[in-house]
């Protein structure tokens, strides 16, 4: 990451291939709105402030940078265009199905009758559960 003088940055990403990039992956420039969010800082008053420092820049895309926040939080931040980043990992309800579960914990674990259709500790046969 870079930082300049008239408040901008350079971020850098880096993927995790083995191989080479894919060709389609290409380098491009755009204007970012990045918002770090403190945990006494509401939902309503974050997407308040993220929304109206895009009509003020003018800029569509946005980041939201938090260290923890609930599943409701972070899929109303998505479902209004905000990208959500963990500063630390968090997990987000995956889709589910326990009964090709391979969460040893779980008392749901193998029930092909399980109303549960997300789930934070779901995972496959090779996954780390």
């Amino acid at each position: 990451t870079r930082r300049y003088a008239d408040g901008t940055f350079t971020l850098h990403y880096k993927d995790h291939f083995l191989q080479d990039k894919p060709p389609c992956f290409t380098s491009r420039h755009e204007q970012v709105l990045i918002e770090i969010k403190s945990p006494r800082q509401g939902f309503s008053k974050t997407l308040e402030k993220i929304n109206r420092h895009r009509e003020q820049l003018g800029i569509h895309t946005a980041i939201l940078i938090s260290h923890a926040m609930s599943d409701l939080e972070a899929q109303g931040f998505i479902s209004q265009g905000v990208s959500v980043y963990a500063a630390q990992d968090f997990l987000l309800p995956t889709r589910a199905d326990c009964q090709h579960c391979a969460n040893d914990a779980c008392p749901l674990q193998g029930n092909g009758q399980s109303p549960v259709r997300s789930c934070q500790q779901f995972c496959l046969n090779g996954q780390v559960c």
